[in-house]
């Protein structure tokens, strides 16, 4: 008669034991079927064995077993016997009907074979059993009770968790980075724990709480944790990375909803600059001095201080002047060291024109502040010291035009140059700078610049018909300054370079009568050139005829050479425009017995 189903698991997928009991009225087959093998003796109510398994692994595992003597049976009589109530008759040691129990004990058991009786009250029926074990996939023991193999009593054992762990964080401690001056709210960083104790039950659910913040300033709530997911928040306004850089917070996790077993662990949040802090002059005026007319040159450093992070964005100074230099006089730069700012002349300043110079200068970062703060500026006094500054032409380029043969003694220009040194009553005077031909001549009192030598268009000092000298003004100061004038003279032509041949010597053979080519040519202007007349002149008539062409002009030969050594030429030739007759030159002819050309 099957009596028993002991319901076994290893948390495998075995659904075969080996079992085995120390008393022989019963067996158990590898399903769990408890059998009664023969009569049992029941005299004192119950009857006490033990059943032995082995798991996957061939650890052994042994349960107690009581059998209780429990009569069944349901009458009219017995319900008189119970005061009129219909109940189960517990005269009868068999099973009448079956019907599957739930039954839950909420009782904590530490000890690993502890005997447990469950008891359902309002069948009086009673089961003596064991709890077996749990592990993490067996929450759940059934257990199989029948009078008959055909009709059995199916109850079930809820294994109910109890809180016998603590939550765990993911790591011993965190490293995070807050920034400083973040409102409050912002989230920083996140912890998380976990418990192994049964989901969505109480033993697992986890509050975070912080313990402690070290520094406790500015005061002991810098930071607030979401006590639900772990999230720690800023919860004051006041992080200063200048004055506290890191808080180190200890952080608890309880399960029980905050009242269980507790895990702990530690945050270490370093505090990151942020530009909150402006740079600041250290004084707030600057005086300087500078020469007047002098460009590029230093005039003062303006030191600021950052409690930023050095060498940072943040703590590198940008300077910019706002007022008082409507004219672009000033320039500033940051220095090397990025905390002072370097002022500097960008053009030169007239002593005479404005003798101070006061200037508005503001300092920045080179990234935008992060939060709304006041910006520093400091005023810087200039003072122009004067110079002895030299005197400036009225005019930097005189231009004049004149023909080339000006005479001597003339009047050029009237050079007129002043003295800016309003302060200084100095007397300006003159003299010729550069005066490549030497042709000219300025008075020192004056500055009449006067023709000295003939000037000459045709001159190699003299490009493009002009010619350049430079004309210099000086005062009698004890260290005379000096200012430059330029004198450009464009010279006329004048026809008063007669032509020329460009041949000196013409060799003729004496067998051979071919005319001579000879080229003429003139140093003036194209308006005092060509075209030529060249005749022979009335002495060498009888040996010589010549024709122009053009420039050029063809030599005739007219006698015979055969008894000639020398033959001596005189030409006389004619500039188209000028009325007046040159004789040139003689030129000496030599000839060669045998000829096969004739040189030009």
């Amino acid at each position: 008669m099957c009596f028993f189903l002991v319901g076994f698991t290893d948390c495998t997928d075995r659904i075969q034991f080996l079992f085995s009991t120390d008393d022989s009225h019963f067996v158990l087959n590898s399903d769990g079927v408890l059998i009664v093998k023969r009569g049992v003796d029941l005299d004192e109510g119950h009857q006490d064995f033990f059943v032995h398994s082995w798991d996957s692994e061939g650890n052994k595992m042994t349960v107690p077993v009581m059998v209780l003597l429990e009569h069944h049976y349901e009458s009219w009589d017995a319900e008189q016997h119970h005061g009129g109530r219909r109940h189960q008759n517990h005269h009868n040691t068999g099973l009448d009907s079956a019907s599957i129990k739930e039954v839950s004990s909420h009782k904590q058991y530490t000890e690993p074979w502890k005997n447990i009786l469950l008891k359902e009250v309002c069948r009086h029926f009673y089961l003596v059993t064991q709890l077996i074990f749990m592990c993490t996939s067996c929450q759940t023991c059934l257990f199989r009770w029948s009078s008959k193999i055909k009709d059995p009593l199916e109850i079930i054992i809820n294994v109910i968790d109890r809180n016998d762990n603590r939550p765990v964080f993911e790591q011993t401690s965190y490293v995070g980075e807050v920034a400083e001056s973040l409102p409050k709210g912002t989230t920083v960083i996140q912890v998380k724990a976990t418990d192994a104790d049964e989901p969505e039950n109480d033993n697992s659910i986890i509050k975070y709480t912080i313990l402690s913040q070290e520094p406790k300033l500015p005061n002991d709530h810098m930071f607030a944790i979401n006590t639900v997911n772990g999230a720690i928040m800023v919860e004051d306004a006041g992080l200063d990375r200048e004055t506290y850089p890191e808080y180190t917070l200890q952080i608890q996790a309880a399960d029980m909803k905050g009242e269980g077993l507790t895990g702990k662990t530690k945050v270490v949040l370093k505090v990151a600059d942020r530009n909150d802090n402006a740079p600041v002059f250290i004084q707030s005026t600057y005086w300087g001095s500078v020469d007047e007319n002098a460009v590029g040159v230093q005039i003062v450093k303006l030191s600021v201080t950052d409690k930023d992070e050095q060498d940072t964005p943040a703590w590198n100074a940008k300077f910019k002047i706002i007022s008082g230099d409507p004219e672009k006089l000033f320039s500033i730069e940051t220095g090397s060291n990025k905390q002072e700012g370097i002022i500097k002349t960008a053009q030169g300043l007239d002593f005479e024109k404005s003798r101070t110079h006061t200037l508005s200068v503001i300092v920045e970062n080179d990234v935008p502040f992060a939060v709304e703060v006041t910006t520093s500026t400091a005023t810087v006094v200039v003072t122009v010291k004067d110079v002895n500054e030299p005197p400036v032409f009225k005019e930097k380029e005189m231009l004049v035009n004149f023909p080339e043969n000006l005479a001597l003694d003339s009047v050029i220009k009237k050079c007129e140059a002043e003295d800016p040194d309003f302060a200084h009553e100095n007397t300006v005077k003159f003299k010729i700078g550069s005066d490549p031909a030497g042709w000219l001549n300025v008075d020192e009192n004056t500055g009449l610049v006067t023709v000295k030598r003939l000037m000459d268009r045709e001159s190699a000092f003299v490009k493009n018909d002009t010619y350049t000298a430079l004309i210099l003004s000086y005062d009698d100061d004890v260290v005379p300054a000096t200012g430059t004038g330029t004198l450009s003279i464009t010279l006329e032509d004048v026809n008063d370079n007669p032509p020329f041949f460009v041949e000196r010597n013409i060799t003729v053979c004496r067998d051979d009568s071919t005319p001579v080519l000879l080229t003429v040519t003139d140093k003036d202007g194209p308006h005092h050139s060509a075209p030529y007349n060249v005749m022979v002149h009335e002495v060498s008539k009888p040996n010589w005829s010549a024709q122009m062409n053009t420039d050029s002009m063809f030599l005739t030969i007219c006698v015979d050479l055969a008894n000639l050594s020398v033959l001596s030429l005189v030409l006389v030739y004619f500039s188209y425009f000028l009325h007046c007759m040159i004789v040139y030159d003689y030129m000496y002819t030599q000839w060669h017995p045998k000829c096969q050309s004739l040189p030009s």
